[in-house]
């Protein structure tokens, strides 16, 4: 079971950062600037067991 969580965990990881990238890429972050700050914190999260 940990080693599921781990990949769901890496697989959410790359997808927030690829999407947070796309959004600054594509200069959206001007429109909602908090979009940004929650793939940020989101991907600060420690998943520690």
């Amino acid at each position: 079971l940990a080693a599921v969580l781990r990949q769901l965990w890496f697989i959410l990881d790359v997808t927030s950062k690829s999407i947070a990238q796309s959004i600054i890429d594509a200069s959206l972050f001007k429109v909602d600037f908090r979009l940004i700050a929650y793939f940020v914190n989101l991907s600060s999260v420690n998943m520690t067991y």
